[in-house]
């Protein structure tokens, strides 16, 4: 639960971080691409927030590792269990193991559930509601307009059917696998209509109504996170900003003038409802202003221009691969086999708990500051302080480490526990020890910050989490 809800939230970062660098691109690149290039910046942008795969080590992917790793200082209490085990102590086989993080995990998820059921309904809802008012009254255009369509789309091989209606507050492309151009019945001359029906076959040649939709998907997976609502509204505005561009290319300015007045008059019939997920050639009158603008001054880009689309666009990817989100935990090690030693002692005295400083899994190393995985638990003490075998075997090795220090390593079988650390060791190597004998004593040598025990277990050379290992009841950490 922890790790899906660690997931879903650095994407939705890594996705916002990737949205702010393009839109600070794009505006340093304005007048210098064409529009049809800042449009297509943003499908990177898309992709990395619904994509949760990855390379691995990504600044995100090290960044939640880090903080989920990092357990210095961590209480946790363990209860020893006596000897014959739990059932000796009376307690039950099966304790609950769910911990509130896990709890909490679990609430924020079927929330988070909860609101992308409502987004995807409410969107849903919305595209069925205005094609049902649609569906009486759709009909075919009028002969002036059919013709001006078979004119201008001479030579497209299957070309979207052309409907009308009353209905239609605007022009508008609609429908994944089967598309419809739609028009309103509005008193517009031939010129006019030729400009309509142009904007509209490049929305569909560009295939922009599934960019479209997979902006939706975006918004609803990410409904909690502004920046996805803004991005979803950035893209429109590109997008037929882009659409106008290509339209225009080769017209004079006269024919120019003319397409914006076309746009004046289409913004009086209003926008399709929110819920028709469309492709709309009218506007709101930010945007209409911003169209007319870029339209009446859009200057022609050349090679040079296209190759520094070309290099912003593998920035944006770069970038994105880059940022990547979180990966989930480091492997583990899988269960010891029935036949290695089921159990070990602590090594230190206990009287009923004992306090750890580090776990194992992944953490930021206190000295070197680099994120680690950390192959042992750490059991602060009081230099001085007696270390004792954690079971029958013999040493296998003892010296000093400048990382772990005085070190004393013992063999149990395919099962082997190291010590490091130590203030000095008192076994010599090819010693027999038994459970408890005095090996060392706790120290701070190596690379260390203070007196503690570094305690590794390893099964045939692969690490093993201690905990599994040592006799307990259960760790609950604080």
């Amino acid at each position: 639960m922890i790790d899906s809800l660690l997931r879903l939230l650095s994407l939705s970062l890594s996705g916002a971080l990737l949205a702010g660098g393009t839109a600070l691109l794009t505006r340093l690149l304005r007048g210098r691409i064409s529009q049809t290039a800042a449009y297509y910046l943003w499908l990177p942008v898309l992709l990395r927030l619904l994509c949760p795969w990855g390379l691995s080590h990504t600044l995100m992917d090290r960044a939640v590792s880090s903080t989920v790793g990092e357990r210095e200082q961590v209480a946790v209490s363990v209860s020893l269990v006596p000897e014959g085990g739990k059932d000796a102590a009376g307690l039950p086989s099966d304790l609950p193991e769910a911990s509130l993080g896990e709890t909490a995990a679990g609430a924020a998820l079927y929330l988070w559930g909860a609101g992308f059921a409502a987004a995807a309904a409410w969107q849903g809802t919305g595209y069925l509601c205005f094609f049902r008012r649609l569906r009486t009254d759709l009909h075919r255009p009028e002969p002036e307009i059919a013709r001006v369509y078979t004119r201008i789309s001479a030579g497209v091989r299957r070309p979207p059917e052309l409907l009308q209606s009353a209905a239609v507050p605007a022009p508008m492309v609609v429908g994944l696998l089967c598309p419809r151009i739609l028009l309103p019945e509005r008193d517009l001359s031939p010129e006019q209509w030729e400009g309509v029906l142009i904007h509209e076959l490049v929305h569909w040649r560009r295939h922009d109504l599934w960019i479209k939709w997979l902006a939706v998907l975006v918004r609803a997976v990410h409904w909690f996170n502004p920046s996805a609502w803004w991005l979803v509204s950035r893209l429109e505005r590109d997008c037929v900003l882009s659409c106008d561009e290509e339209t225009v290319r080769h017209w004079d300015r006269s024919r120019r003038a003319q397409y914006g007045e076309l746009l004046l008059t289409l913004a009086a019939g209003g926008d399709p409802d929110a819920g028709a997920v469309a492709l709309s050639l009218s506007s709101p009158k930010q945007l209409l202003k911003e169209r007319l603008m870029c339209m009446m001054t859009q200057t022609r880009h050349g090679r040079p221009a296209a190759l520094l689309a070309a290099s912003a666009c593998l920035a944006v990817i770069l970038s994105s691969a880059a940022l990547g989100a979180y990966a989930g935990p480091a492997p583990q090690a899988g269960p010891a086999p029935k036949d290695a030693t089921e159990s070990l002692s602590w090594p230190l005295e206990t009287d009923g708990s004992v306090t750890l400083s580090a776990l194992y899994g992944s953490r930021v190393h206190p000295v070197t500051g680099k994120t680690t995985f950390h192959s042992d638990i750490d059991i602060p003490r009081d230099a001085g302080t007696p270390v004792l075998a954690a079971a029958d075997g013999t040493v296998e090795e003892a010296g000093f480490d400048a990382r772990e220090g005085t070190y004393i390593v013992i063999r149990h079988g395919a099962l082997t526990t190291k010590y490091c650390h130590l203030q000095e060791e008192s076994a010599d190597e090819g010693e027999q020890v038994r459970t408890g004998d005095p090996i060392g004593l706790v120290g701070s040598t190596g690379q260390s910050t203070g007196p503690h025990l570094h305690f590794e277990v390893a099964l045939d050379g692969t690490a093993q989490d201690p905990l599994s290992y040592l006799e307990q009841t259960g760790t609950d950490i604080r």
